[in-house]
């Protein structure tokens, strides 16, 4: 298993994480079953959340590859409104992986 800690790249102080836990647990939930198709994320085979922090999001997984990295920025921006998360820079980014 790995561990990731997924920091914001917004460093706003006034964004909380924490405030969208739901939502947060509902994108690891429709990626761990296979995204809105149901059968994309093959190479992720388990994923828990750890914690939530402010700024920082902590997942336990197992995965053959990290295609399904994106997804989780991608998801929580365009499906569950939190675009304003994303870096200021460039908006096509929400957080910083590190294993």
């Amino acid at each position: 298993m790995t561990t990731y800690h997924l920091q914001l790249i917004n460093k706003d102080p006034t964004l909380n994480l924490r405030d969208k836990r739901s939502e947060i647990k509902k994108v690891f939930q429709i990626i761990d079953k296979g995204g809105f198709t149901g059968r994309s994320f093959t190479c992720l085979g388990r994923c828990r959340i750890i914690q939530i922090n402010q700024h920082k999001i902590t997942i336990r997984v197992t995965e053959s590859s990290n295609r399904w990295h994106p997804f989780v920025g991608l998801f929580l921006a365009n499906k569950f409104a939190m675009r304003g998360y994303c870096d200021p820079k460039n908006k096509s980014h929400m957080f910083k992986w590190k294993s």
